[in-house]
């Protein structure tokens, strides 16, 4: 019995010797929290649930907000294409077409039609084109009057 508790004794002891230096470092990894500091920790816990609460709402906030904007953005965009579908619809009529109507600067309500020639067209694109950086050249001209001829006959 005596063997027993002796054995019993010498492995608490080790057992107690193994855990010493983790006591040790333990103790000294540990900084030393001030009264106040303490406080303010314990606050923070306590309102931890309130932080996360709020944060929370934020984030559904900012989500709600930018499926908001991409909603808008897609909105626009497709009023754009109809835009541009429809200016180039447009255009493309007034391209092909015969008469072209033009506004003589009167007073009537309705402006004046009047027959367009290819040449006139031509004028009218070019003059167009004049203002940009990149005026047709003779031969782009030439092709075009023959696109239009084509296209008016």
């Amino acid at each position: 019995m005596t063997k027993v508790q002796d054995n019993c004794s010498q492995f608490q002891k080790n057992m107690d010797n193994e855990i010493d230096p983790f006591k040790i470092s333990n103790q000294n990894e540990l900084p030393a929290l001030n009264h106040n500091q303490l406080n303010q920790l314990v606050k923070f816990y306590q309102d931890s649930p309130k932080i996360y609460k709020h944060y929370s709402k934020a984030a559904e906030l900012l989500q709600d907000e930018k499926s908001k904007v991409i909603q808008k953005k897609q909105k626009y965009l497709i009023k754009m294409r109809n835009i541009m579908q429809i200016l180039l619809k447009e255009f493309n009529e007034l391209m092909t077409s015969k008469n072209v109507q033009f506004d003589d600067g009167s007073e009537y309500e309705t402006p004046q039609k009047q027959s367009m020639s290819p040449n006139k067209m031509i004028n009218l694109v070019e003059t167009a084109r004049s203002s940009r950086r990149f005026p047709m050249s003779q031969t782009q001209r030439k092709y075009f009057l023959a696109a239009v001829t084509k296209k008016l006959d």
